[in-house]
């Protein structure tokens, strides 16, 4: 049948085809000759060929497939494995290597329990025995919200903590002494030298809870912490020169204070801090615990009297932090300045809480709470309307802080909490910083910006004042403009623009002029309107708030018809909006067509929608963003001035200072968006 479905001579029609008789003497010399020519078994055995050569092809296939399966699946695991950051170096080593250097050091790693001041578990981490005496050393961190602790060996031995004999928080390092010596303690070798980059190391501890677990890696690099990027650098209290090691070796939550060893069982850096999101993990150089050593006290101090005062501060704070938002919702309820004055001098909380805080910094100059009491006054009297009779106790506490052996990054915070403070003892400070001749060029640089918004808060509407606000900003720009301070480096253009906004956007100034096409593509100026009262309205449709100030604008529009007064607006919505509401009479005043982030608002430096400016018939600023009732009184009042008929009062008259201080003029606004 093979043979016969193959053959090529095979008639197409058989019913046509003559028959044809073949002799037998024929048929066998034909046989015979493909015999003697192999026909028979080539021809015969074609299937067989045929079938091999398939089997083969798909042989072929399935090799290639499996090869490019494999190529894949190293190609994801190479990916991995430099996504893991898990090096060549780490593999090589001999799991023997690493079962030698644990057993060296089981005796001497522990593991650290917390506890609070009610007694509650409040946290765990890891340490290791230094010294014979019973001496064990961990992260700051992982007892700095601790009244008691206790350490559990590896055979389950349960030790108290008598107290701290040393402890550096700002480089995040405490040596703890136990209340006994367990007999089959042992004292972990401190390294003389510190690794070089690619040196096999062994982190030992407690990640989340696995007791006395242990990873292998190498040392990824060696960095001073003035050299991590801007980040982590700025989340650091450590001194610039603080040296941290950076590692493969699998180290989270629960390794914090564990060591991390060489392949001699030396400890080589204490396991602190991690990079999650680049699964990279960081142990500060065993140089600083030696040089820690070094300054143990002559007695252990407690850990309630070490971190108590730390939670005391806490609590203070938290209690300001709720006095504060009630003093801030009593202010929105007064109705005449009176009341408003008479709420900041008699119930500002600063006036309660801050001298507690002063007092705990005080009374405990060495502990950690030390420097942090000493920030929290300063936050609390630098807050909004903090009253006169504070001012001793901010310059008592400036003074102090002045004393203290702190970073850039630490002090910055103190800087910054006094931008709007009022009292004097703030601009004295600010002042000595930025004439110092050896703070640091980023605390002057900041000093001088917060210099130049504090003045201005003690202004009062006083221009000349305001005036020398504005020569401190500029001079940010002028001798700072070179100076990069963390998540600040723009703070040159910041100043600009404070700068600007108080000299030509406070009450009392001449607006400055604005030009540009409206709704029909018809150029006008702001100045075309002096000799009129001009309402300036910056607004978006999107905006309910904008909306809601529709009807009273049309009836101000109709009411002074004949009057010198005009509603201007400044528009920001997508083009086509504002003409769609000019022609059905839903904006009966003349706008500018300035479109989603114009020229014109960004100038303004507007921030919200709406925003609104009054300005008397010769283009000084008189109100800003009144509403209602209030905003139709400062319309009648510059229009019978502007119509001679009566006198306006002065600025302060007309606005309080207080309610723009503690932002209570006007309604709520919507920030501004691309929608």
């Amino acid at each position: 049948m093979a043979v016969a479905e193959l053959a090529p001579s095979a008639p197409l029609d058989h019913a046509s085809a003559p028959k044809r008789r073949y002799p037998l003497r024929k048929i066998a010399f034909f046989l015979i000759l493909f015999a003697s020519l192999g026909g028979v078994a080539c021809y015969t055995g074609l299937p067989e060929w045929l079938s091999r050569q398939d089997q083969h092809a798909m042989e072929t296939r399935d090799l290639k497939l499996k090869n490019r399966a494999l190529e894949a699946q190293a190609e994801r695991l190479e990916k991995q494995r430099q996504f893991a950051r898990v090096p060549d170096q780490v593999i090589v080593l001999q799991p023997e290597q690493v079962a030698k250097v644990i057993k060296a050091v089981d005796d001497a790693i522990v593991l650290v329990t917390v506890f609070d001041s009610r007694g509650g578990r409040s946290g765990l981490g890891s340490g290791f025995v230094i010294d014979k005496s019973g001496l064990i050393a961990t992260n700051f961190h992982v007892i700095a919200n601790a009244s008691k602790a206790e350490v559990t060996f590896h055979n389950g031995k349960k030790i108290a903590i008598k107290g701290c004999r040393a402890w550096d928080d700002r480089g995040d390092l405490a040596i703890l002494e136990l209340a006994e010596q367990p007999e089959t303690m042992k004292v972990a070798k401190l390294a003389a030298e510190i690794p070089d980059s690619g040196a096999a190391v062994i982190a030992i501890g407690h990640p989340k809870g696995f007791q006395f677990s242990n990873t292998a890696g190498m040392v990824s690099a060696l960095h001073e912490t003035r050299q991590l990027p801007d980040p982590y650098r700025d989340a650091m209290s450590s001194a610039d020169d603080h040296l941290w090691i950076q590692t493969t070796a699998t180290i989270t939550n629960g390794n914090s204070g564990g060591p991390l060893l060489n392949l001699e069982g030396e400890v080589v850096g204490i396991n602190t801090w991690v990079a999650r999101e680049a699964n990279m993990g960081f142990a500060g150089s065993v140089q600083h615990l030696i040089a820690l050593q070094k300054k143990l006290s002559p007695q252990a101090i407690k850990l309630a009297d070490l971190t108590g005062p730390t939670e005391k501060a806490d609590t203070i704070s938290d209690s300001f932090d709720s006095q504060y938002k009630w003093f801030i919702e009593q202010l929105r309820r007064a109705k005449s300045d009176k009341e408003l004055n008479d709420l900041i001098a008699l119930r500002h909380p600063a006036r309660e809480y801050a001298p507690q805080m002063l007092a705990l910094a005080k009374k405990h100059p060495d502990a950690p709470v030390a420097w942090k009491g000493l920030l929290y006054t300063a936050q609390m009297l630098g807050s909004r309307g903090c009253p006169d009779e504070c001012n001793a106790t901010l310059r008592e506490a400036l003074a102090l802080s002045e004393k203290q052996q702190r970073t850039v990054r630490e002090r910055m915070p103190l800087i910054l909490s006094l931008y709007e403070c009022r009292l004097s003892a703030a601009t004295d400070f600010l002042k000595r910083t930025v004439d110092s001749s050896t703070a640091e060029a980023e605390l002057r640089a900041l000093a001088c910006y917060c210099l130049g918004n504090n003045l201005y808060e003690s202004s009062n509407g006083d221009l000349k004042k305001a005036d020398q606000a504005v020569a401190y900003l500029e001079r940010v720009k002028q001798d700072f403009s070179g100076v990069v301070i963390p998540r600040l480096d723009n703070l040159a253009k910041i100043a600009e623009l404070r700068a600007f906004e108080i000299k030509h956007l406070d009450i009392g100034r001449v607006a400055p002029d604005i030009e540009g096409d409206d709704a029909d593509g018809v150029e006008f100026k702001l100045s075309d309107y002096r000799g009129k009262v001009v309402v300036l309205d910056f607004w978006v449709d999107w905006c309910p708030h904008c909306q809601a100030m529709y009807p009273l604008e049309r009836r101000l529009v109709t009411k002074y018809k004949d009057k010198p007064f005009v509603i201007l607006g400044v528009n920001g919505d997508q083009p086509g909006r504002m003409k769609r509401l000019i022609d059905r009479k839903a904006v009966t005043w003349r706008n500018w067509d300035d479109g989603p982030g114009g020229y014109i608002a960004e100038e303004w430096q507007v921030s919200g929608y709406p925003t609104l400016y009054v300005l008397d018939a010769k283009g000084v600023i008189r109100y800003k963003n009144l509403r209602g009732a209030e905003l139709e009184a400062a319309v009648a009042e510059l229009v019978a001035e502007a119509a001679g008929e009566k006198s306006a009062p002065t600025a302060d008259d007309k606005s309080s200072w207080l309610k723009r201080a503690f932002g209570l003029d006007g309604e709520k606004s919507d920030r501004k968006s691309g929608k």
